[in-house]
């Protein structure tokens, strides 16, 4: 990773002159990102989010804030990029890529809350419904070639259990499922409800995958006690898909455990540490946790219970 942006060097004037501020930001260990670094900053009233991703992760990014626009143009809340002087929405400044950001306000998501549940779901299934119809940036991943998830890569020698899983999750789920733009990695953390109204933030993971991708992602990052069912009820009122695809949300689910686990190995092997400095986890942790997440999802444990009504 290149070394962090420091904050007196922020590429604040490609956004116009003016009495641009730095405010003081104590974010919580899941605000923490694993390849990029944020800043709250202030013109006037109005509050933003500066990001910067390494230069290397430029093209999703780019692609990225174009879908987060498309989203807010249907009216949904989604950090939504701000447009430089000269019409960009990303600045390329030395090893890193920036990008100003709506702050978005609201309160975090109660996950035990069936109505704050519900909120997420159909926010979820508002987004998938808006970006039906948007093409698929050619820069981002794309469900049907994923192939080389399973080549072969030093990386993953330790860890034969990664790419096993990731062949039988791919070998059962079919290929006629409802597909399109989706986020990536819709975690409940990322999403804020403000007087009722769900956004969702940090669109750096954007890919054209089916749907029920976003609904495992957001799944396999509830604890036991949220309310999953809300969740999926709330997904389902608003959506375009089948109830019927959600049979397949755990096997869905299998595969992003074992995605999840292929990226961790090789910041493993690199010796990347950015997101984790002030968490409880290590790379070395959260393979172990995968794993066992691939287990349960395997024995039935951690069964998703879909709500008939």
């Amino acid at each position: 990773m290149p070394t962090a942006p420091e904050d007196g060097k922020l590429p604040l004037d490609r956004w116009g002159e003016g009495d641009w501020s730095v405010l003081p930001w104590q974010r919580e260990v899941v605000d923490q990102g694993y390849n990029s670094h944020t800043w709250q900053v202030a013109k006037g009233d109005r509050r933003y989010v500066l990001k910067a991703v390494p230069e290397s992760h430029a093209a999703g990014f780019e692609a990225g804030l174009g879908v987060a626009h498309a989203v807010a143009g249907h009216g949904i809340p989604s950090g939504a990029p701000n447009a430089t002087i000269t019409g960009e929405l990303v600045v390329h400044d030395n090893d890193w890529c920036w990008g100003l950001l709506d702050y978005m306000g609201g309160t975090r998501v109660d996950t035990t809350d069936p109505a704050q549940m519900r909120t997420v779901g159909g926010t979820l299934a508002s987004i998938h419904r808006a970006l039906s119809v948007l093409p698929a940036p050619t820069t981002v991943m794309s469900w049907n070639h994923i192939d080389w998830l399973l080549a072969e890569n030093e990386a993953l020698e330790a860890y034969p259990w990664i790419q096993r899983a990731i062949r039988e999750a791919r070998e059962v789920i079919p290929d006629d499922l409802t597909a399109g733009v989706v986020h990536g990695d819709p975690r409940v953390s990322e999403f804020r409800i403000e007087n009722g109204v769900g956004g969702l933030l940090d669109w750096g993971e954007v890919m054209y995958a089916p749907h029920i991708f976003d609904v495992a992602s957001t799944l396999i990052y509830l604890d036991d006690d949220a309310d999953k069912q809300a969740f999926l009820r709330g997904y389902l009122e608003h959506s375009i898909i089948d109830a019927s695809e959600l049979a397949h949300v755990d096997a869905m689910r299998k595969f992003r455990y074992a995605v999840e686990a292929w990226m961790f190995a090789h910041r493993e092997r690199l010796e990347i540490t950015l997101g984790q400095e002030a968490g409880e986890h290590t790379n070395a942790s959260i393979l172990r946790m995968k794993q066992e997440n691939i287990e349960a999802v395997d024995s039935g444990k951690s069964k998703t219970s879909i709500p008939t009504t």
